[in-house]
């Protein structure tokens, strides 16, 4: 059987054999009309076709043309470093100085991810200190994982300023460093704030005799006491016979460090620097070293776990985000620890970040985007050092209005309106209040904040040196009129006593006798005379 011609095809058939059995006059204006139906036709469609390319091709886009990425956070864990100790009451560490070659290596493979998944067009193309910042706590695994990523985000190329062509002008042999900012340990509310908040310490004593963390210490029985034999060395005392819960992060990072340093090769110059016996990568077989990995979850979200930590160890770094959303800067980097992002993730509500634990190298990344008409909205997502992709990070808390910025993102943006109205109501808004409710009275903007009104008085009060110095003349001229005037006062009071005293034995006649009296006036005299007398001796 033939097949049909087309629609089309049999409508421009018909037209033709119509027009040849059709009159001349009439042919010829049906022609017209044909033409012009025709060419309706033919535009009605061009119009449905290019309506219908433009929204194959804005399906297929990531992300519209007017909406842009304006601004990268990126808040990191050190890099592998030797094992380190911790006291449970204060976290307060012992160890784990420096970073090892392989921990140099994570940061900067990390740094190198987020070029290439970041660094498009002239977005971090090239290095520019007015907008670009890195900020570390103060420690020196820290400082050492923030220049080993900045290796990778901006390398020998992003470097030059704009001028590689004349690179061989500068007299350095490598490109020159990128500064990077960082505070005094008590000082460093921001990275370090689960060291700088004495309520979160009196949390955690709290959690130890709670009776969730009792059932968990108690479940986990088998696995502490065969921790006690395999690393009899950490233990407190000699008497015990097994690991307390509260301590069995020493004995994890400890494994956990030998694991990572000293596979494949135990032998190897890293392992032998970063661990005393190398043998204790195999304390615990990879069944065993999974339950205490699972254990050590456990315990780090009960620490840091909203209902321990609430929004104290990351309200202030959350808000040092949001500020700068608003502001000019492009790629910020917060070289820290795993309580650091443990803190903010809590603070957010949020946990599920793909991975079991915080690993070395891992990330959460802040992504600040701005559509054509300045609406800022972000998007949070977690890079784990084990996989190649990262994670959308989801804001269950926050009511994001359902907003999709970007076509095809598997996780909305959030306008940035939204979040910072949430952050009013759930977290510390200010340094201030921060101080106050962690009950902090070693920082300098603690004390600052405490002593507030005092240094505003004194701020109010204080002169300027203008007037200080013109206070000072007319202050000493004053003084020196009133000494003056007391000088002469009593040199007139003392020239008036002698005159007295030199008139009295003067008192004599013409005649060089003493002058006839009468007997009265001579007993008024004596009595007079008298009275001075008392009065003398009273004085006396």
């Amino acid at each position: 059987m033939r097949n049909r011609p087309p629609p089309q095809e049999r409508h421009k058939a018909l037209l033709k054999i119509e027009l040849s059995w059709g009159e001349r006059a009439e042919g010829k204006m049906r022609d017209k009309e044909n033409q012009s139906s025709q060419g309706k036709i033919r535009k009605h469609r061009i119009q449905n076709s290019a309506t219908l390319v433009f929204s194959l091709l804005l399906s297929q886009a990531p992300f519209t043309s007017a909406d842009i990425l304006k601004q990268l956070h990126v808040i990191t864990r050190h890099g592998s470093r030797p094992p380190l100790s911790k006291d449970a009451n204060t976290l307060l560490e012992s160890g784990g100085e420096t970073l090892t070659p392989l921990g140099q290596k994570q940061l900067f493979d990390l740094g190198k991810w987020l070029r290439d998944q970041y660094a498009v067009g002239d977005f971090m193309e090239i290095y520019d200190h007015k907008m670009d910042r890195l900020e570390s706590s103060n420690l020196d695994r820290t400082l050492t994982s923030a220049n080993s990523l900045s290796l990778g985000v901006f390398p020998k190329e992003a470097r030059l300023g704009g001028n590689a062509d004349q690179f061989f002008q500068n007299p350095l042999p490598h490109p020159p460093a990128i500064p990077i900012f960082s505070r005094q340990d008590k000082n460093d509310i921001y990275l370090r704030a689960y060291h700088n908040c004495p309520r979160f310490n009196q949390n955690l004593k709290r959690l130890y005799t709670s009776g969730t963390w009792i059932s968990l210490e108690e479940n986990s029985q088998t696995l502490l006491q065969k921790l006690a034999e395999k690393l009899p060395t950490l233990l407190d005392d000699n008497i015990t016979s097994v690991v307390a819960l509260k301590d069995v992060w020493n004995f994890y990072d400890l494994i956990h460090v030998a694991r990572t340093e000293c596979n494949p090769d135990p032998t190897s110059y890293a392992c032998q620097s970063a661990i005393e016996d190398p043998n204790i990568r195999s304390a615990l077989s990879d069944d065993e070293f999974a339950e205490l990995e699972s254990v050590v979850h456990q315990t780090e979200q009960l620490k840091f776990g909203l209902a321990t930590a609430e929004s104290l160890l990351g309200s202030n770094l959350l808000w040092e985000i949001l500020d700068r959303t608003t502001q000019s800067g492009r790629f910020f980097l917060y070289s820290a620890h795993a309580p650091t992002i443990l803190g903010l993730l809590s603070t957010l509500k949020t946990w599920g970040i793909g991975e079991l634990f915080v690993d070395y190298g891992s990330a959460i990344v802040v992504e600040v985007y701005e559509s054509s008409s300045q609406a800022v909205s972000i998007r949070i997502v977690y890079k784990a050092a084990s996989n190649a992709t990262s994670t959308p990070v989801t804001l269950s808390d926050i009511d994001c209005n359902g907003n999709n910025l970007f076509v095809g993102q598997d996780t909305s943006t959030c306008p940035i309106e939204n979040v910072i109205s949430w952050a009013e109501k759930n977290t510390l808004k200010t340094v201030e209040n921060w101080c106050k409710v962690c009950e902090n009275i070693s920082s300098d903007v603690c004390l600052m904040s405490a002593a507030g009104p005092w240094a505003l008085l004194e701020e109010e009060t204080q002169a300027t040196e203008p007037e200080v110095i013109l206070g000072t003349f007319f202050g000493g001229f004053a003084a020196g009129l009133v000494f003056m005037f007391l000088c002469v006062t009593f040199a007139n009071a003392f020239r008036g006593n002698d005159q007295r005293e030199t008139i009295v034995p003067c008192n004599v006649g013409h005649d060089g006798q003493p002058p006839q009296e009468e007997p009265n006036t001579i007993q008024l005299d004596e009595a007079d005379h008298g009275s001075d007398e008392k009065s003398l001796a009273s004085i006396t």
